[in-house]
């Protein structure tokens, strides 16, 4: 069995689309930590406090690195 063609093109479509989501996610949540290590009152928690409370958090902390990186891409 072959897929006819114009699927095939949607197919790579939405895989290229779905893989820029994924890249964008992981930059996004890996900029989310990266800041929380330069918050002093962060560094101060001990390593079990710090990972606890990115586990907990790690999704409000996505969302609101996202809207500021949203905010700051349409500045430019």
């Amino acid at each position: 069995f072959q897929w006819p063609y114009y699927l095939t093109t949607n197919i790579e479509v939405i895989d290229n689309t779905i893989e820029i989501g994924n890249e964008t996610a992981s930059f996004i949540l890996l900029e989310s930590i990266r800041w929380l290590y330069l918050v002093p009152s962060f560094k101060d928690l001990n390593k079990s406090d710090q990972y606890l409370l990115i586990e907990q958090s790690w999704s409000i902390i996505f969302l609101l690195t996202s809207a500021e990186m949203k905010k700051f891409l349409n500045q430019s």
